[in-house]
């Protein structure tokens, strides 16, 4: 049941349903506001600031604009509530069944005394929304949605991997309306004032890129490589062997500590505090079966181990020029090297724009299973970079070479002439006030970290809402830049 409606108990039917009266008022206002101004948002704003409560079921105890239009597009506030808007297809490679809109649509039933609102009213409100959010949500290849039939975890790198670093909260895709950047999801609703965007795919390509240039600057530890993967073949076998006895020995522990907790049921009876022992036990128990089979699996095949760091760079590099992009399985491979991927925002020390910078953790490593049985070379491997995910503006691209022909006596004319990206003498200008800006800062990098929004960039404007209050995510903590 949605808001609007009381089911009594027993009800098996529509006919058993209740239309609550005192709810009637509040939906004809809903259908009165989105005719004047088809904003669902606004009306979730105006049932908040209420304290209309949302439907029985809801999992969220707060309007927002999709439940919004999810009320207003059911049917049954118009007395006509309708089954089979949906039906399963057997998927015979897998034998499961997925639901999937019913082509031949649903079938309706009149119950004219659950309706809050006239039928012509609903049709008319529906048919705005609709002619409103056309061109909306995801983009369509042959008519057919590009996402069709694919989770909603399986997306693009680095789509709900990179995090807020303000607040902690995952990245995703569709910032500010642009379906190729990302944007911190708390910004969206409201509990991060981080709302800036970054293209996506420039962030994937100049993280390879990163990738690539580490890998090649691995062939220093070469010797050192060969070394310890050398002496960690040898000792593997001893080391399977001392975790075999550790896992046999908490076995052991774990057997006892369950007879122990017999006994004291028998004598006391259940008590809260040995449930949780229980529990604890039982979870350990589960702990301890996956080390078994990780164990017998690690005992029925020898070590997989790169021989040179020649070696790890070609494995990668093909791996790269195998997979695309915008591949999930591209996404897949760059989770495991990448484990860590935090966005912070900066900007130029004379004003400007802000802009998305990242430090990521790399595990060059990741991609072998078997080098983690390697002691010291995941270390080795492992790598904290920071990479901008944007292009910088033009007086920082000419900063340099600026500063260099104008400490050789030319002037800004003949300087706007000699580089080759052709700027004009008033970029050459900027260039000059950027770079004594920076010198008088005392800095070496013209940009600056931004820790709270800026009262002199009207752009970001998220933490101005009167919904906005800043929650990082529970248990976050930030991490050193």
């Amino acid at each position: 049941m949605i808001f609007g409606y009381v089911k009594p108990e027993g009800a098996k039917s529509y006919d058993d349903i209740l239309k609550d009266p005192s709810a009637t008022p509040i939906i004809q206002e809903i259908f009165r506001r989105l005719k004047a101004d088809p904003n669902c948002s606004a009306v979730a704003d105006w049932l908040q600031r209420n304290g209309t409560p949302t439907g029985p079921y809801a999992r969220r105890k707060s309007w927002d604009g999709s439940m919004v239009r999810r009320l207003v597009a059911n049917p049954l506030l118009k007395g006509r509530p309708g089954r089979g808007f949906r039906h399963t297809v057997k998927h015979h490679e897998t034998g499961r069944r997925i639901s999937e809109k019913n082509p031949e649509g649903p079938h309706f039933r009149d119950h004219p005394h659950l309706a809050h609102v006239d039928p012509i009213l609903w049709e008319e409100v529906n048919d705005l929304l609709n002619r409103s959010n056309e061109g909306c949500g995801h983009p369509k290849t042959n008519g057919v949605d590009v996402r069709w039939h694919l989770p909603r975890k399986r997306t693009r790198f680095p789509g709900q991997h990179a995090c807020c670093w303000y607040c902690g909260r995952q990245l995703v895709w569709g910032g500010n309306g642009v379906t190729e950047n990302l944007m911190c999801n708390g910004a969206r609703g409201y509990v991060c004032w981080n709302s800036i965007g970054f293209d996506g795919a420039l962030a994937a390509k100049r993280l390879v890129a990163t990738i690539k240039s580490e890998l090649y600057a691995l062939d220093g530890f070469d010797e050192q490589f060969h070394q310890m993967v050398s002496k960690a073949a040898e000792n593997i076998g001893s080391d399977v062997e001392q975790r075999w006895k550790k896992l046999k020995d908490e076995e052991a522990a774990i057997v006892l500590q369950k007879e122990n907790v017999t006994s004291a049921i028998a004598k006391l009876g259940i008590k809260p505090m040995l449930e949780e022992k229980i529990l604890e036990i039982e979870e350990r128990e589960r702990q301890l079966l996956r080390q078994r089979r990780e164990l017998e699996s690690l005992g029925q095949r020898k070590p997989q181990l790169p021989a040179s760091t020649g070696e790890l760079r070609k494995m990668l590099e093909e791996e790269f020029e195998r997979l695309t992009i915008d591949s999930p399985e591209f996404g897949d491979l760059m989770r495991r090297l990448v484990p860590q991927f935090d966005v912070y925002l900066v900007r130029l020390c004379d004003g400007g724009h802000l802009a998305a910078r990242a430090k990521v953790t790399l595990a060059l490593g990741a991609m072998c299973e078997d080098i983690k049985r390697v002691p010291g070379l995941p270390n080795l491997l492992s790598r904290q970079v920071t990479i901008d995910l944007f292009e910088p503006p033009q007086r920082e691209r000419i900063r340099k070479e600026v500063v260099q022909l104008t400490a050789e006596g030319y002037d800004q004319r003949e300087i706007a002439a000699r580089i080759g990206e052709k700027p004009t003498q008033t970029a050459v200008q900027r260039a000059l006030t950027l770079d004594r800006a920076m010198r008088a800062a005392g800095l070496d990098d013209p940009y600056i970290t931004v820790l709270e929004p800026p009262s002199d960039y009207s752009k970001l404007r998220r933490h101005h809402n009167h919904k906005y209050r800043f929650r990082p995510k529970e248990n976050y903590e930030r991490q050193p830049l």
